[in-house]
């Protein structure tokens, strides 16, 4: 067996609100493609939307043997600081939470 990866990491942001987006699918992603997967939560305490999504991603990543890593972000200002020019980023928020992230990682 060949794994070949293009060098690059999905990354997801997740915002405290409700959380729309299937973590299984978000880790079959990242394995169909060949690249790790980071999950950025904001916030802290993290919310209970956060903290599901992470535990099942850890779970499905296991399983489909996805390295992935998971932190908690304490402020907007942090998330630059945690991303690399190649990464793939999907922001997991909306409205203005959603905005607000979107901004600080184009600063």
């Amino acid at each position: 067996m060949i794994d070949v990866s293009v060098g690059t990491r999905m990354v997801l942001v997740l915002g405290r609100g409700r959380l729309g987006l299937d973590p299984a699918r978000c880790v079959a992603q990242a394995a169909d493609r060949g690249v790790p997967l980071v999950v950025l939560g904001l916030g802290f305490p993290t919310t209970g939307h956060q903290q599901r999504f992470v535990t099942q991603a850890v779970d499905r990543a296991f399983e489909l043997r996805v390295p992935m890593d998971a932190e908690t972000v304490i402020s907007l200002s942090g998330i630059p600081s945690r991303l690399e020019a190649d990464d793939d980023v999907t922001i997991v928020a909306a409205g203005r939470e959603e905005r607000d992230i979107g901004s600080a990682i184009t600063r």
